[in-house]
């Protein structure tokens, strides 16, 4: 990216299920049976893959690099990477308030 030395990327699943109402049994299965072997069953998140840099380079993970969080702990471990520098965790964590005050009294979508 443009003036940018080392930028970082992380593509996230949120939410546990992750098909549509006219999904076939058979992909409604399959995307159930995934979300379970993974943080987006438990934690209703996943990382479908990221970039980011720590102490020794360059770091991929994710689905394709078959390195994603697997629990509670890598996923904290795996975002506190992420969004390591403070402020830009103080941010983030701004935003995310904004949002959730937005989507809590939004009542035109459905969320599962």
């Amino acid at each position: 990216l443009f003036g940018m030395e080392r930028p970082v990327s992380m593509d996230l699943k949120i939410g546990t299920r992750t098909y549509g109402d006219e999904a076939s049994e058979k992909k409604r299965k399959d995307q159930e049976d995934k979300a379970m072997t993974s943080t987006q069953g438990s934690l209703g998140i996943r990382v479908t893959g990221a970039r980011l840099y720590n102490g020794s380079g360059l770091h991929l993970f994710g689905n394709k690099y078959k390195n994603e969080p697997s629990d509670e702990e890598e996923m904290r471990v795996a975002l506190r990477a992420f969004f390591a520098p403070p402020e830009v965790l103080a941010q983030v964590r701004k935003f995310v308030d904004e949002m959730v005050a937005v989507f809590e009294k939004q009542e035109e979508l459905a969320f599962y």
